[in-house]
């Protein structure tokens, strides 16, 4: 990426907010990382420790908050400090690196909610004839699939 990239929104490379502002935006950005942390940690470890939870349609939800875990470990923070600073300050090599994350995270996010929609569909078209697999490595078999089809597509991509 070009070393003299003006941020998001092209604002100027001295600071995107004046000190007091971006102080507080800073806060609140923050704040936004840790509860998107916070949060998604919390739903994986509920799926994963209640043996009742334990079924194929939460585990594609799992693999939605895994996916969002991701964002908001790896591609919210670098953004947050382009929004503050109205520019890129890491290492310019870091900033592909940062992008690719940026799609395959997001991408994942999104490929993980349509797989919930037709999961949801057909568990509502078909009750009686859809079987979801107990086993949980039959379950994690199907959530990992469609995530190694996702990636793979990624990469292909790009």
């Amino acid at each position: 990426m070009d070393e003299h990239w003006n941020g998001l929104y092209g604002k100027e490379a001295e600071g995107a907010f004046p000190n007091g502002r971006r102080v507080w935006m800073a806060a609140f950005l923050c704040l936004i990382i840790f509860l998107t942390t916070l949060g998604n940690s919390l739903l994986i470890l509920l799926i994963f420790t209640q043996r009742s939870l334990r079924n194929t349609s939460n585990y594609f939800l799992v693999s939605l908050f895994m996916s969002d875990l991701m964002v908001g470990l790896v591609v919210m923070p670098p953004a947050m400090l382009n929004e503050l600073y109205g520019r890129w300050i890491l290492d310019a090599e870091f900033c592909c690196v940062w992008y690719s994350f940026d799609v395959m995270c997001c991408s994942a996010s999104i490929l993980n909610l349509c797989v919930i929609s037709l999961d949801r569909y057909l568990l509502i078209i078909s009750p009686l004839k859809y079987k979801l697999p107990d086993d949980v490595l039959q379950g994690a078999g199907i959530d990992f699939g469609h995530m190694d089809i996702g990636c793979f597509g990624f990469f292909l991509a790009h």
